[in-house]
């Protein structure tokens, strides 16, 4: 294993601000491995849309024959988080994640494409992040998805934070991207268990 994460020469501990940028960049190579394979498009928005709460957007490039379709190439819209500290509910079915509010109330306003909360677990130990064998490259643990459109929630005055709770089966692959855009595509709502 790789002991020199973003080039520094001894190893940090796992939630140490240095590594911020490194995991986003690691979370993205993931999401992209997935896009790629399946002949989508993976955009790193500009500063405007960042700062808004859309890191990313997922497109589909092909056209989606389907004769239910109001969009024939649907975008997602998608807010990336990555944690190395996982926090579970106590019958372990849900991971729990603080999200900013302001964050939250972003990817809840009114559109006509999804916005989503995307969030990558990474191990506690930093070496196994990303691992590199002699015939593949492994990113590890795994990443989950949730619809804050579909959350009920209550804020309160002054709110810094909302703690989500996201179903570990809504894990992001190949079947749960192309049903969410399938979804999108037919321009209905994107349940938080597909």
């Amino acid at each position: 294993m790789n002991g020199i994460c973003g080039g520094y020469p001894e190893i940090y501990d796992h939630n140490e601000n240095r590594y911020n940028q490194i995991k986003e960049e690691i979370s993205i190579a993931y999401l992209r491995s997935i896009c790629s394979y399946l002949g989508l498009q993976l955009k790193k928005n500009d500063r405007p849309l960042d700062n808004k709460g859309f890191d990313l957007c997922v497109k589909s490039i092909e056209k989606i024959e389907d004769e239910n379709i109001i969009d024939v190439r649907p975008l997602i819209n998608i807010q990336l988080k990555c944690t190395s500290v996982p926090e579970y509910d106590i019958d372990r079915k849900y991971l729990k994640f603080d999200l900013d509010v302001r964050v939250f109330n972003n990817l809840r306003e009114p559109s006509t494409m999804p916005s989503l909360l995307f969030v990558h677990l990474l191990p506690t130990v930093v070496p196994k992040w990303v691992y590199t064998g002699e015939e593949y490259l492994s990113i590890t643990e795994k990443m989950y998805w949730l619809n804050p459109l579909q959350v009920v929630h209550e804020i309160k005055e002054g709110q810094k934070e909302i703690r989500l709770s996201i179903p570990l089966e809504n894990v992001v692959n190949m079947d749960s991207i192309s049903k969410i855009l399938y979804l999108a595509a037919k321009g209905e709502r994107i349940p938080n268990v597909l």
